[in-house]
């Protein structure tokens, strides 16, 4: 089969790469969909980090650390939950947007 690509690629017929034969019974991939998902994915992901900076914020004050660190904390937590829930990729895609990039 991955002769048979590369031979219809070679020849140009980039839109039947596959003979329609192969293709029966096969859905394609719906990109909305899959943007839907994704936007879904990064919402959850933003919100548990927001959730996390701000539980960290109410709870440091009882820890006893000095008030020095805690805003690297608060940042340090909400990063970790934000990869937790994302995913290293995809986080590594929503860092390209933090400042100081």
């Amino acid at each position: 089969m991955l002769a048979l690509i590369g031979e219809n690629f070679a020849a140009g017929r980039l839109a039947a790469l596959l003979p329609e034969a192969e293709l029966e019974g096969v859905t394609p991939v719906s990109t909305r969909r899959a943007s839907a998902a994704e936007t879904v994915r990064l919402a959850l992901a933003i919100a548990a980090a927001t959730a996390s900076a701000a539980a960290a914020t109410v709870l440091l004050p009882s820890t006893g650390l000095p008030t020095a660190v805690h805003p690297t904390v608060v940042f340090g937590s909400a990063v970790v939950t934000a990869m937790l829930v994302a995913g290293r990729a995809r986080f590594a895609r929503i860092a390209e947007y933090l400042p100081g990039k």
